[in-house]
């Protein structure tokens, strides 16, 4: 049975982009200590559970934007990035009931999100965020960050996301498709 628990899975994650040579594995960030960053989202009024801090605890984002392609279509986030696109983009409109998702992985102009609420302390359900500022239906939502990270883990392993000739992910499943036709492919 796959492993649930969510550093071993950023642990393999992580091994996943050496074994396929791709330039975020030498452009991570140290984490973030968990002391500063329930700090930082509290400023925000944001609780982090447990998944959030482990996520930010295993690596800031990257040391360049440029290499910080994590995921087919999905660039890595600092902590800076994610509050920033919290306040412009997530969490802009104060009417929208949408001020528990943090942004962690950017997806040119939408975010995969991750919901920071006090009553889920452990685990960070998962969801997207379009361009139109929308948090995707509850019906797509996932229970935890654990459960896309082992998704893009099997898309790696299975050769179905790779290095292409470029650096850049290849994705082997949508080689003609518009990546807004899958914007939910990644929950």
């Amino acid at each position: 049975m796959p492993s649930t628990d969510l550093a071993d899975l950023l642990s393999r994650l992580e091994a996943q982009w050496r074994t396929h040579q791709l330039p975020i594995a030498d452009h991570l960030r140290p984490g973030v200590d968990e002391i500063a960053l329930k700090a930082r989202l509290a400023e925000r009024g944001i609780v982090p559970p447990r998944e959030v801090v482990t996520w930010f605890g295993w690596h800031d984002g990257c040391s360049d934007i440029q290499f910080s392609e994590a995921i087919s279509y999905g660039w890595l986030m600092t902590l800076d990035d994610a509050l920033t696109a919290y306040d412009t983009h997530v969490n802009a409109d104060p009417e929208a009931d949408q001020h528990c998702w943090l942004p962690i992985i950017d997806r040119a102009g939408d975010y995969i999100v991750v919901r920071c609420h006090e009553d889920s302390p452990d685990l960070a359900m998962t969801s997207s965020v379009d361009e139109t500022a929308t948090v995707l239906p509850p019906q797509w939502w996932q229970p935890s960050l654990a459960v896309p990270v082992q998704w893009w883990i099997e898309k790696f392993e299975t050769r179905t996301w790779e290095k292409g000739p470029t650096g850049r992910i290849m994705n082997h499943g949508y080689k003609d498709v518009d990546r807004h036709q899958v914007i939910t492919e990644l929950l």
